[in-house]
């Protein structure tokens, strides 16, 4: 019995000294207490940019090892984290040419925890915005540095709160359907415009659908009232007429049918081209997983 218990003992005093010394990667130990690592990666979102050959995506990199011998001791413990990164990064379809433009190790105590999880908004040309937990920010493909772009907060100080967001051209104006904040759940929405550089303007509310944006109109149809048409550089309103909201529609459907970038569902470890081919959707591996990307994320600063 006392043997048992001067074994324990020393296991004890080993696991700190042997956590501070160990590599990135343990493998499970009863006495150590640590499990093997479970690789929890997944890519978070990607777009095709206008060159039609290039995709932006963001990924991030997770494992973990769950709580094994004394550190599931009474109640199964906990686990550690043992990488966490995030990552935008472009694949090029016709060369398979894979580059990190931005990452990210959120195990580092000087990292932004705005940053731990990265989603592509919209793109448009050179803007590129992106969605992070708590707000929104601009990224640059050719620094690979994040700007942030505080909508929410903008939004919020207006008495609504975002439901949804729009990039709309190059020059980085954002379209914001909206919802106030004092009584969400029965608030009709309105419609806000953030024009570069300057803070979001409600231009049109309550309406009941957003139809969407051409020839620096946007279109929506008021609570009261019919169809309308905002122009955004002259800031005024026209009513529209019924052909042109079918052609609007018909412009969105195409819009639909262009090719498209998809993750696989459930796991979210491969990258998916989709086309509208003779009215029916085509599914096709585009060739990149998160398995093929592994071996280049274990960048100078990251380790």
């Amino acid at each position: 019995m006392k043997k048992i218990f001067c074994l324990l003992l020393l296991a004890l005093i080993l696991q700190p000294i042997h956590s501070f010394a160990a590599s990135k990667v343990d493998h499970g130990n009863f006495l150590i207490g640590w499990g093997d690592p479970h690789d929890i990666s997944r890519f978070l979102s990607a777009n095709l940019l206008d060159d039609q050959h290039t995709v932006l995506f963001t990924f991030n990199r997770c494992i973990y090892q769950p709580a094994a011998g004394l550190n599931a001791f009474p109640d199964g413990g906990g686990s550690r984290t043992i990488v966490k990164r995030v990552y935008i990064a472009t694949y090029d379809i016709n060369s398979k040419n894979v580059k990190i433009v931005y990452a990210a190790n959120l195990l580092d105590k000087r990292a932004h925890d705005d940053y731990s999880e990265l989603y592509i908004s919209g793109v448009k040309g050179d803007k590129i915005l992106i969605r992070q937990p708590r707000d929104y920010c601009w990224f640059d493909l050719k620094t690979g540095k994040l700007t942030p772009a505080p909508l929410n907060d903008d939004i919020r100080g207006l008495g609504y709160d975002a439901v949804n967001i729009h990039l709309v051209d190059s020059q980085g104006t954002i379209v914001i359907i909206n919802n106030a904040a004092a009584n969400p759940k029965w608030s009709k929405p309105s419609l806000a415009v953030k024009y570069p550089g300057s803070a979001p303007i409600v231009v049109a509310g309550p309406i009941t659908q957003y139809y969407g944006y051409r020839g620096r109109e946007i279109y929506y149809y008021p609570e009261n009232g019919k169809g309308t048409a905002f122009n955004l550089d002259t800031r005024t309103y026209r009513e529209y007429a019924y052909k042109e909201y079918l052609d609007l529609t018909a412009s969105e459907m195409a819009k639909n049918n262009e090719p498209n970038i998809s993750i696989e569902f459930g796991s979210g470890r491969k990258l998916f081209i989709d086309r509208g081919i003779n009215a029916k959707l085509q599914h096709d591996p585009l060739g990149l997983s998160l398995q093929d990307i592994a071996p280049i994320t274990d960048i100078e600063g990251l380790k």
